[in-house]
């Protein structure tokens, strides 16, 4: 299709999209949950307002608001498809930032859901593809007075999304990190099936992060070295410690990367050393029934030239040499350790 086309790209979703308009300053604030188009086109210059729609999957709603906030359609484009990298672009007017937000982690599962953030001079808009996210937070710190983000401008705003979105990826990768180290002790005692199933998903889940945080550090980083008015100086600290902590990630997936690899290797080097301590079993029960066989393959030939089958007694002087023979085998075996 043509470069601009609005066409949704995600799941099938069906719930009816509303716009949330939260409007405040440090002396204000108040919000709407179902805010129509026309509050929308009507905005005052005092404070901040922050629009956020739940619900990519019906185009006419994005395009609407879209055109109110003289949205450019590749952008557009960019928001519909859920599939989007992860990214930031500047124009005159506004900043553009999207990038995947984890929703439910819990034990190590999660999924990922697009969010996608404009910043203007007094104003915010916000698109992701479902009622529930994790923005709660900011809008609790919105509606106190006295908090940083009723003193500061949008670009703060935009910060607190940003933040609390991160936050979600450090309690993932803590959530990892905890479940890694109980994995390697299973891999230790028991190493199962189960197990490299695991290590095999967790391979795919570790490789779906990393598409999500590199360009995300990247798109920090854009916004860290472009000089633009829309952003207060004030707020530059802000996003270097935004910064830190999308390398902080980067760095903790990385590590499980590696920690995922060792653990393969940790899970063939279990199952080898289950498998040469059964062979080594074996070859000792072996060694222990090759005299015995040849004893009893002795005896067991039909010569009739053999005296000592003419012994009254001689089963049983058979039966218990080999049984001393064997004991002895196995009390050798014990004092070199092999058992």
């Amino acid at each position: 299709m043509a470069p601009g086309s609005k066409v949704y790209i995600g799941k099938a979703y069906t719930h009816q999209p509303k716009f949330e308009l939260i409007s405040y300053s440090e002396e204000f604030s108040e919000g709407t949950e179902d805010a129509k188009l026309e509050q929308l086109q009507n905005l005052s210059e005092d404070g901040v307002h922050w629009i956020n729609l739940d619900g990519l999957h019906d185009v006419s709603k994005v395009d609407e608001v879209s055109k109110i906030f003289n949205i450019h359609t590749l952008l557009i484009e960019d928001i519909l498809d859920t599939t989007q990298r992860p990214k930031s672009v500047y124009e005159e007017n506004y900043i553009f930032f999207t990038l995947k937000m984890i929703k439910n982690a819990n034990n190590g599962e999660f999924y990922d859901e697009q969010v996608s953030i404009f910043m203007g001079r007094n104003w915010v808009l916000s698109f992701q593809e479902e009622k529930e996210d994790v923005f709660d937070p900011v809008r609790e710190r919105i509606y106190t007075s006295g908090t940083t983000v009723r003193k500061k401008g949008s670009d703060y705003l935009v910060f607190s999304l940003l933040d609390i979105i991160l936050d979600g990826y450090m309690e993932l990768m803590d959530q990892l990190e905890k479940k890694a180290i109980k994995l390697e002790g299973k891999l230790v005692k028991n190493p199962n099936d189960n197990h490299f199933e695991t290590i095999r998903k967790n391979k795919y889940q570790l490789i779906s992060l990393k598409k999500m945080v590199h360009p995300l550090k990247e798109a920090v980083n854009k916004l860290l070295r472009t000089e633009n008015d829309l952003i207060h100086p004030s707020v530059h600290k802000y996003l270097h410690d935004l910064n830190d902590q999308v390398a902080k990630v980067s760095d903790s997936i990385e590590s499980l990367r590696e920690i995922n690899d060792s653990h393969r290797e940790l899970y063939f080097s279990s199952l080898s050393h289950r498998m040469n301590k059964i062979i080594e079993i074996l070859t000792i029960v072996s060694t222990i029934f090759i005299p015995l066989t040849f004893i009893v393959g002795v005896y067991g030939m039909n010569f009739k030239n053999m005296p000592e089958l003419e012994q009254p007694n001689g089963y049983f002087y058979t039966l218990i040499g080999m049984g001393a023979m064997a004991f002895g085998m196995l009390v050798y075996f014990k004092r070199k350790k092999m058992l």
